[in-house]
């Protein structure tokens, strides 16, 4: 593979001669022939209003960064087959030409997947009804329906491409393969590549790896660059050893390291920095909002959780706007790169002279480092990570080549401070040499009144930098706070640790001056430049935000029929249902409506919901039977019904979101799973299946070997005369690898037409076979099973593993009766907002605390009067056992869950206590409402929403 690879824009160039290129080599990355490092921040059009995309450019671009990473969801621009919308807060073009207009490069992301805690990973949900169909594989359905996509995506990064009418220089495809069981990442990332050509983008293509593996991530396509995801804990000792081995191995491809997503203290860049990475990406530094119905489920929790419509993992902008601490360590970071410029952006890591930079006088474990980048042309940085909360001093001896030199340097608590050594003073438009400091050199710039040049390090102690002249020339030296001790072909400037100025001023022969100054740490963070030789800082940046303001609401209420749908239009399913995708309801929520036939004498003694997620909640005659989060799985609900009657049932089916992940624990989190139910039993009875199974031994070398002609034999009816009575899961075993089969036969009941098994308590997974034919594998999280064989004698034959004598649990088998007579309503955000609208002639005045019974739905109102001058409002909701979807003129602008102690599942992502209601979302000279549709969602208690508390945005 060549050392260089490039990628030259194609096509014609508006209002330029030239075609600029954007290269990608060992060396690092160029623009127009200038090497950078790429200082990125995720930047998500699609979770801001479009009034506030400038806005967040604008604080990233102040913040030091040089470029943003975007995504651009495919279920965003098409939210229902062949529905395509890239207008308003969807005008993708727009929010590039923007971000040129800004100055930003982009790194373009637009999938097919995208991951980023999206709704399906952007995967739009009508693909998960597709038979056959194989997501993010090398599929030719996939493809062609990808190849869409990519049709409607691509032309408008093409136009945005720098060099065209924008600054895009790279494009992901696809998004961390490597998590996910692609059978051919080759021919599937190949595949992606031609479609992006085809459609004529001309910038270079990357893919990066979200745990390491780079051929699985990027298949090894040609013409993929492959980029690392490092999400380590920020102070994880050995992180540089990791980063160095992925830099050297995509050095000997040719290829840069590039790192695409990590988290987001400036702490953990520094690290990344030295080690190599020329692209520093850490994710969600701009934080958002999922507005609408676009949350996601993933297995941030236990497995399962559900994703926060606040979307933000303390990145330095807030989703509201708001400036954290921590972009006064981007400032200083963008500072350090600009300052070393093209020595540091195409410099190398190099451990040979890190071992020769000895330090002493401190415990293992403080410092990681040093680790050194070396500068083409000649010199080097070294930095060293303090890994503790304290304060650290270490003893460091070092050779320049023209000198030795042991002295103190000091780093304080999680810092990662750069030192020079021998960097060339024509970095900076001088002669001679940088020889050393024992401090950062943070800026070198002009003051803004008089343009005289400073040279400006920080630290908190006593500091010492070195000049060594060019051979022959001269530098008159003066001072104000410093030590100066002359020398031969140099001076060493001493600045002691004191309130008040520290600078020293080099005077050289042609009458040009050098200003040298040191600042403390906390200076240089809120360093703005210099005027008439003084420093210029900005405040700190305070959080949290202010309190709460008063803002006088007007409350209104309607409690709802709660077992009814919401909407009039219905659909028959008849004798089964489906899951709502299938049904062209791919987010919101969906009212199952069924008939289960009467109990009669013997009665029901439960109910099975069947393959139900996200969250259902369910009544029978119009008595509340609690809400659960069933994860895509079986969900057994134990109650008594008795008569003559057939029970009418009810279903609300919300989707929270298609899961962004592929996790095989639990149904509703694997990538291809849809949301609803399946079907309702009314349970008749349950039968324990514990006593006189046959069983047998197998070898560990046979599961090892995958003997699956055995196995068969098995399952199929090999004859069990001679095998061993016991209990079921009683063979005891030493091994550490156990492996057995049981076998039993059984009858279902003449009054049953449904019948499922519970490996109740189960710690193992167990392979099962009915009458010889594979049914499924059980594990502990999802362990019933559905056994539709239409047969009344079932052989059921269960391989079971367990490790370290693990339960297999005991085996239950329910029977009953499915229900029947299904009808489904479903209802996305324009159908709840007309709803909510036309409710409100009949709701009542309210004040807050508002009750609502155990199962009770309501619509609340209100009137927000004040929009904060355009700003908007945070708002946070005290409540207990509610679920609220709020709306605000039209909108979903949040999907919240109060604390209770029953169905509540895990949420991750962001703050689930409150919502926001964006200042562009209010409209002047007219109402702005606000629609709450509650639910009681705690069997046992009534839910209360006592106070909402409106926070003033004051971005």
């Amino acid at each position: 593979m060549p050392q260089r690879l490039h990628a030259e824009m194609e096509g014609i160039m508006k209002h330029t001669e030239t075609i600029p290129r954007i290269e990608l080599s060992k060396e690092g990355v160029y623009i127009d022939g200038q090497a950078v490092v790429l200082l990125s921040a995720s930047l998500f059009y699609f979770r801001l209003p479009r009034a506030e995309w400038r806005d967040r450019m604008r604080k990233v671009r102040d913040a030091g960064y040089h470029a943003i990473d975007v995504y651009f969801p495919w279920n965003f621009h098409e939210p229902k087959p062949g529905q395509w919308e890239f207008e308003e807060d969807k005008d993708a073009g727009a929010f590039l030409r923007m971000a040129a207009e800004e100055g930003l490069y982009v790194i373009a992301r637009p999938g097919p997947y995208i991951c980023s805690e999206w709704d399906g990973g952007a995967l739009p949900a009508y693909l998960l009804t597709r038979s056959g169909m194989k997501l993010r594989d090398n599929d030719p359905q996939f493809l062609a329906e990808t190849a869409k996509w990519y049709g409607r995506i691509m032309p408008i990064l093409r136009r945005y491409e720098y060099g065209r009418e924008g600054t895009v220089i790279c494009v992901q495809l696809d998004n961390e393969l490597d998590f996910y069981a692609c059978e051919d990442p080759k021919g599937y990332m190949s595949a992606l590549r031609d479609l992006a050509r085809a459609e004529g983008i001309g910038v270079p293509l990357i893919a990066c790896a979200g745990q390491g593996d780079l051929f699985r991530a990027s298949g090894d396509a040609e013409g993929i660059f492959p980029t690392c995801n490092f999400y380590p804990d920020d102070v994880q000792p050995d992180f540089e050893e990791k980063v160095r081995a992925y830099q050297q191995r995509l050095n000997k491809l040719g290829f840069p390291l590039l790192v695409t997503e990590t988290n987001r203290s400036h702490y953990l860049l520094r690290r990344l920095l030295v080690s190599g990475a020329k692209l520093l990406g850490p994710y969600l530094q701009v934080s958002g909002t999922d507005f609408g119905f676009t949350n996601a489920a993933n297995n941030w929790g236990d497995p399962l959780a559900m994703l926060t419509t606040d979307y933000d993992f303390g990145g330095m902008i807030s989703p509201e706007g708001h400036l954290r601490p921590e972009i006064h360590e981007g400032r200083m970071l963008g500072r350090l790169i600009s300052t070393y410029g093209t020595g540091l952006a195409s410099g190398t890591p190099d451990e040979a002279t890190a071992q020769e930079i000895r330090t002493s006088g401190i415990q293992p474990g403080v410092l990681a480092g040093p680790h050194v980048i070396r500068f083409p042309q000649g010199g080097i940085v070294f930095a060293m990570a303090n890994l503790t909360g304290e304060e650290a001093e270490a003893t460091v001896s070092f050779d320049t080549g023209s000198l030795r030199r042991t002295l103190p340097f000091r780093i304080g608590a999680r810092e990662c401070p750069f030192f020079p050594l021998g960097v060339p003073m024509e970095t900076w438009g001088y002669s001679g040499v940088l020889e050393y400091a024992n401090a950062e050199l943070v800026w070198v710039t002009l003051d803004q009144t008089t343009s005289e040049r400073y040279m400006i390090f920080q630290s908190d102690h006593h500091t010492e930098v070195c000049f060594r002249f060019e051979r022959g020339s001269k530098a008159e030296v003066t001072s104000n706070g410093a030590e100066v001790d002359m020398m031969n072909d140099g001076c060493r400037l001493r600045f002691m640790h004191q309130d008040g100025s520290r600078i020293a001023c080099l005077t050289y022969e042609d009458g040009r001056r050098l200003y040298v100054a040191v600042c403390t740490r906390d200076e240089a963070l809120r360093l703005t430049g210099i005027g008439q030789g003084r420093l210029l800082l900005e405040d700190r940046i305070v959080w949290p935000q202010p309190a709460a303001a008063p803002v006088d609401i007007a409350w209104n209420a309607l409690e709802l029929p709660s077992d009814s749908p919401l909407f009039d239009q219905s659909t028959v399913l008849g004798r089964a249902p489906n899951h709502l995708e299938y049904y062209g309801i791919y987010r919101g929520f969906g009212w199952y409506e069924a008939v289960l036939a009467a109990p009669t004498e013997d009665g029901y003694c439960g109910l099975m919901l069947e393959e139900a997620s996200d969250i259902v909640s369910v009544y029978v005659n119009g008595r509340y039977e609690g809400t659960h989060v069933p994860a895509g799985g079986m969900c057994y609900l134990p109650g008594n019904w008795t008569g003559q009657d057939p029970l009418a049932l009810t279903v609300r089916a919300e989707i929270w979101g298609h899961t962004n992940f592929d996790d095989n624990r639990l149904p509703s989190i694997r990538l291809q799973s849809t949301k609803g139910i399946k079907g309702v039993t009314g349970v008749r009875r349950i039968r324990r299946l514990t006593d006189n199974w046959r069983f047998k031994a197998a070898s560990v070398d046979a599961l090892l070997s995958e003997a699956e002609k055995g196995d068969r034999a098995f399952a199929e009816g090999t004859s069990d005369a001679s095998w061993t009575v016991i209990g079921w899961g009683a063979w005891m075993d030493t091994s550490v690898h156990a492996r057995g089969w049981y076998r039993k036969t059984i009858g279902i009941s003449e009054d049953a037409d449904a019948a499922i098994l519970h490996f109740r308590d189960l710690q193992c997974t167990v392979k099962v076979y009915i009458n010889g034919r594979e049914h499924g594998v059980i594990n502990p999280r999802n362990p019933f099973l559905r056994l539709d064989t239409g047969e009344r004698s079932l052989t059921i034959a269960c391989e079971v593993n367990r490790q370290y004598a693990s339960s297999a649990g005991e085996v239950l088998l329910y029977e009953g009766t499915r229900a029947e007579e299904w009808t489904l309503t479903g209802g996305e955000e324009q159908a709840f907002w007309q709803h909510a609208m036309a409710s409100m002639k009949e709701a009542s005045a309210i004040l807050l605390p508002y009750p609502l019974r155990s199962g009770g739905t309501s619509w609340l109102h209100a009137v927000v009067p004040d929009s904060n001058h355009g700003r908007g409002w945070r708002v946070r909701v005290d409540g207990k056992n509610l679920k609220l979807t709020v709306f605000f003129n039209g909108r979903v602008a949040g999907r919240l869950w109060t604390p209770d102690s029953t169905a509540r599942p895990v949420f991750s992502g962001g703050d689930q206590t409150s919502f926001l209601l964006p200042g562009s979302w209010f409209a002047e000279g007219a109402e702005n409402r606000l629609a709450i549709y509650a639910e009681a969602v705690a069997r046992e208690s009534d839910g209360i929403l006592r106070l909402l508390e409106f926070f003033p945005v004051q971005s």
